[in-house]
């Protein structure tokens, strides 16, 4: 049996439905009776394909839009990831045996601490719109049972921010401190290591505009319900793993890995007052992989198996301006291969920059991070904070 696309399925759905009306436009010629039954089975099966049409458009749109975002670029090929000398000695300080890392902070515990809410709640709206629109019966479930539930996603979700802009003033106010370093890594690379199957990071462009937010919200529900539903798709994958499942068990199954979802790219929507950064974020998967926890298992006793699998995330904590701050690291690999990832490193606005900019590369030298001394520079940005 031959599949076919979306777009496809659209264009026979809207042959369909221009058939019908021919028909319709036929017996309004002929004066037919508009409460014979005839006439009324044909203006609900014209008023179905039109619905199953308009449904079917939204999702090919939706897919569109997805494709779009994972496409994005950054202007200069590479992303930049501000630090204070604490972030730095952690993320090339490490012990050579430990490899290179950065640290991925819990989203609540950023100066923003309502912006995670800002995608929960958008998330909640377009699930209803979709819940109201949807007409297959399976999808309207998933959409209702989203809606009522997303207070329900406490889960962690722990993100690392990049900015598509080396050397900016705001940037060094923001997340310099007295001493700030922006480290400049490849964005192909850096992609190709978050794809890695032991990590599958989420690495994407913040969204800023409120329309195209709620755009990218009703793409993300309806492309990722689309691919877990897909006969080749994440159910299937976990009926192998557990063939035995219920059809509740598997509805579950589908709201789990949605929540899974959504945590995840709620992370990517922020206030337009911040749109100046440019801001990028690598976002943790949930569960973090481990051999501990595998997603089949929280199905059944997932409220017994929160501390396990809270334990299997490899939760860290450092000191914060307000209390502790739990993280988790993402690894970049060996310090010694670290030519592909890092680019450059930009020593922020400082009373000694020379001195300050031969001690990173003195420290980039003990470390074996392959980094030529003339990709260590000093920020040309007239800011003191001295």
């Amino acid at each position: 049996m031959i599949s076919l696309t979306k777009s496809e399925q659209l264009e026979q759905l809207k042959l369909s439905a221009g058939i019908l009306k021919k028909r319709r436009h036929k017996l309004e010629q002929m004066n037919a009776d508009p409460t014979d039954s005839k006439w009324q089975q044909l203006l609900a099966e014209e008023h179905a394909f039109h619905a199953e049409a308009d449904m079917l458009s939204l999702r090919v749109m939706s897919s569109q839009a997805v494709q779009a975002i994972q496409s994005e670029y950054p202007e200069k090929g590479r992303l930049f990831h501000y630090t204070t000398v604490a972030g730095l000695m952690g993320i090339l300080g490490s012990p050579p045996e430990k490899g290179l890392s950065l640290w991925a902070t819990a989203i609540r515990y950023l100066n923003d601490t309502s912006e995670f809410q800002l995608g929960l709640e958008l998330a909640k709206e377009v699930a209803k719109e979709l819940w109201v629109a949807e007409i297959d019966e399976t999808r309207k479930r998933v959409f209702h049972a989203i809606h009522e539930n997303i207070e329900k996603l406490d889960d962690p979700v722990f993100v690392i921010s990049f900015s598509e802009q080396d050397d900016t003033l705001s940037q060094w106010r923001a997340y310099g401190g007295e001493t700030g370093y922006s480290l400049g890594w490849d964005f192909d690379a850096l992609k190709n290591q978050a794809n890695q199957k032991q990590q599958q990071w989420l690495l994407a462009k913040c969204i800023y505009d409120q329309d195209t937010q709620r755009k990218a919200m009703t793409g993300f529900l309806l492309h990722y319900l689309d691919e877990i539903l897909h006969p080749g798709g994440a159910l299937r994958d976990l009926l192998e793993l557990q063939p035995g499942l219920t059809e509740e068990m598997q509805f579950n199954a589908v709201i789990l890995i949605m929540r899974a979802t959504i945590r995840r790219y709620a992370a990517i929507f922020k206030h337009k007052g911040f749109q100046e950064e440019k801001e990028w974020r690598l976002i943790s998967p949930w569960p973090l992989v481990s051999d501990e926890v595998m997603l089949a298992k929280t199905i059944e006793a997932f409220p017994e198996m929160h501390h396990e699998v809270h334990q299997a995330q490899g939760i860290k904590y450092r000191p914060g301006r307000s209390g502790i701050v739990p993280y988790v690291e993402f690894q970049l690999g060996a310090q010694h291969e670290a030519g592909s990832l890092l680019k450059s490193i930009t020593v922020g606005p400082n009373q000694h920059p020379l001195l300050a900019r031969d001690a990173v590369y003195s420290l980039c030298i003990s470390r074996n991070v392959p980094i030529g001394h003339d990709l260590v520079s000093t920020s040309g940005t007239p800011y003191r904070s001295w």
